[in-house]
């Protein structure tokens, strides 16, 4: 019941199944195998992740993942898990509610700045870099304890304000912003 292969000039031969178009030496020597579609194929599929059908790979950048989005494989932006850099410069970080990418920097104080309860304070060394809404701020006292917060934080033009309803006297060297931008 076995296929009798009979070498013809061009191609191969089968009893059962017609005929196929003979490999050149160079698809014989890289192991090529015979595709549904009569052609040489190299066997296990495509040989980039950009050529699978189920997988879309936009503008690729390191250390990006691969994520199932519901129908198809896409690259994305780490997330979750226990890693996290932080950085003076601006990264992303995140994406917002309304799908505009969350930027943080570190911005490390040249003075100690002392903040007083319920009172604006400005924090002339960080730059807003256009931010649109300030997400979150937590501020690094100079014991070395995360301080974050609350009441409120935005910037005003130029450099970044801040409100702290914690009582006064808290000093902080180190500012950590979370934040959208008016540019995206």
């Amino acid at each position: 019941m076995g296929h009798k292969y009979v070498k013809e000039e061009d191609t191969f031969s089968t009893s059962a199944n017609g005929t196929v178009p003979k490999p050149t030496a160079q698809e014989a020597s890289d192991g090529k195998v015979l595709g549904a579609d009569g052609t040489w194929v190299l066997p296990g599929g495509s040989q980039s992740l950009s050529g699978l059908t189920d997988t879309e790979i936009t503008t690729p950048s390191s250390g990006q993942v691969l994520k199932y989005d519901g129908s198809k494989w896409v690259n994305a932006n780490e997330s979750g898990g226990s890693t996290h850099t932080y950085s003076t410069t601006e990264q992303v970080v995140g994406t917002w509610i309304d799908g505009k990418p969350v930027y943080e920097r570190v911005y490390e104080l040249p003075s100690t700045l002392s903040l007083a309860s319920n009172t604006w304070t400005n924090v002339t060394s960080a730059s807003n870099a256009n931010m649109k809404a300030i997400l979150k701020a937590t501020g690094i006292t100079t014991y070395g304890t995360l301080f974050d917060f609350f009441g409120a934080a935005r910037d005003s033009g130029s450099y970044v304000r801040l409100l702290s309803t914690r009582p006064s006297g808290v000093d902080i060297n180190v500012l950590i912003l979370q934040y959208t931008k008016t540019t995206d």
